[in-house]
């Protein structure tokens, strides 16, 4: 995320008033560290800041999660279940934009997704168990397999990752945190009128967005139009 840039959220979660030391469970700390995340960055996040909510040591967080990244990444994880999957449509490209737009409103409650998603280079097992029923549906229904499923499967990880930093870039844009200003970039004339033309803020996220969807439904309709065209020059 852009320094200075945070997620938006509603109000602040509460600071526990001090006294008998808290009751923690597994499923506290993760309800609390989301309720922090939705506040502030990935990089901002501290478990001392879970155990001061929760009127705890922080020694206490360790004994059920053993690092903050180990934390971080069950919160990747619970992010993740908490996601409900949409119904099938009648095709397998409205099913998938289903899927990806249902992706966006998900992100929309939980602005932390995409960076706790990819933590330190590593996908969420969850995630990966997410998308086990548009991996059977992409099989079943578009007909892939092997290598082409892969490549289906790799893509639509690529474009739901892609419309998450888009979703973040566009607040980052908007509050003026995500570029440089051009004339620190340029002076020249001709570049600076380009680069005025590509502003972000001039692009809408819905825009972005249906960009993104069409562009990962295309890519698989010429992945199936390729092996047609290579079955038919087999069977020539």
């Amino acid at each position: 995320m852009p320094a200075g840039s945070a997620p938006t959220a509603a109000a602040p979660p509460r600071r526990r008033k001090p006294g008998r030391p808290a009751r923690i469970s597994r499923a506290i700390i993760l309800r609390t560290s989301l309720q922090i995340l939705d506040q502030t960055t990935v990089d901002d996040f501290m478990v001392k800041s879970v155990a001061e909510l929760l009127g705890t040591s922080s020694m206490a967080i360790y004994r059920y999660f053993p690092s903050r990244d180990a934390l971080l990444g069950a919160v990747a994880d619970e992010v993740c279940r908490m996601f409900h999957a949409p119904r099938e449509a009648a095709t397998w490209q409205d099913t998938v934009t289903r899927w990806l737009w249902a992706l966006e409103r998900h992100a929309d409650r939980h602005p932390s997704m995409l960076y706790v998603l990819g933590l330190n280079g590593r996908v969420s097992r969850e995630w990966v168990r997410l998308t086990i029923p548009l991996t059977t549906l992409m099989s079943e229904r578009a007909g892939l397999r092997g290598k082409q499923l892969t490549i289906a499967m790799y893509l639509f990880g690529v474009t739901a990752f892609s419309m998450l930093r888009a979703i973040a870039d566009h607040r980052a844009a908007h509050a003026g945190h995500l570029l440089p200003r051009i004339a620190d970039v340029t002076t020249d004339v001709r570049e600076v009128q380009l680069l005025r033309q590509t502003r972000l803020r001039s692009l809408g996220k819905r825009e972005a967005l249906e960009a993104l969807v069409a562009q990962y439904v295309a890519g698989v309709e010429l992945l199936l139009r390729r092996r047609d065209e290579g079955r038919s020059r087999r069977r020539a």
